[in-house]
């Protein structure tokens, strides 16, 4: 079975961005979605009204997720509703209390994770699809937000032995602490197959060349076909701070 996967920050609507804020970026943004829809969608900072663009711009997906507070940011997933079935889908703190609004000493957010269990309608296969956006002021924190997630997936029994795919804005380059905590963990990053010296953060600017903060990371349970980073821009603007990135597995 093959799957096409995307993970996007879409950053979220503020006045200080002006002309690049979302509230004029969608109109490109929301067209560029869909012109290059995938099978399972992964975005970062959206508030609660951009979520519901998201929701209408994809007809085909079920777009699931909780904000970390009332009003402020969620991690959403979109999935195809007409190739898997939606088994579980929760929204976790990436504390102690992972079932409880929380946040780490030293974080500048509370941060959380998005996970579902899905189930494919082709053949018997289940797995899990978990999207995060970690803090960006301490590293020893984002480690700990990653063994957070990564201990309550172990702690789920009933998810034993699934096939695992991550993505996320990991606020880190992949030569960092967290990304070296998962591969210890045998998942595999997108980067083992792009380029290492392109920019997915960009800050509305024209840059391309640098370390990624974006990423794709999977268990052995998939094959990799095919990757992408799309630096495009439209003519006018951009379509958000992030480039987002694709990837093709087989399952």
């Amino acid at each position: 079975m093959k799957l096409t996967l995307t993970t996007f920050n879409l950053r979220l609507d503020s006045h200080l961005d002006g002309n690049n804020r979302y509230l004029v970026r969608k109109k490109h943004l929301l067209p560029y979605i869909q012109q290059h829809v995938t099978d399972i969608l992964c975005f970062q900072e959206v508030l609660p009204f951009m979520k519901d663009d998201l929701i209408q711009s994809l007809p085909n997906h079920t777009v699931v997720g909780d904000f970390r507070k009332a009003g402020s940011e969620a991690v959403p997933i979109a999935i195809n509703k007409q190739r898997f079935h939606i088994k579980e889908a929760i929204t976790i703190w990436l504390t102690n209390t992972p079932l409880e609004e929380s946040i780490l000493a030293r974080s500048a957010h509370p941060r959380i994770a998005t996970i579902c269990e899905l189930s494919s309608k082709e053949i018997d296969q289940s797995f899990l699809v978990i999207n995060t956006h970690l803090d960006y002021l301490h590293a020893d924190v984002i480690e700990q937000q990653m063994n957070y997630l990564m201990a309550y997936i172990d702690s789920r029994i009933d998810w034993m032995g699934y096939p695992i795919l991550l993505a996320g804005d990991f606020n880190q380059t992949p030569d960092s602490a967290v990304c070296t905590f998962l591969q210890s963990r045998s998942l595999t990053s997108v980067y083992e197959f792009l380029p290492p010296n392109i920019k997915t953060f960009h800050g509305f600017q024209p840059i391309v060349n640098g370390k990624p903060i974006d990423y794709w990371f999977f268990t052995n349970h998939f094959q990799f076909v095919e990757a992408l980073i799309d630096t495009s821009s439209p003519e006018e603007g951009y379509y958000s701070d992030h480039y987002p990135v694709y990837l093709v597995v087989k399952l």
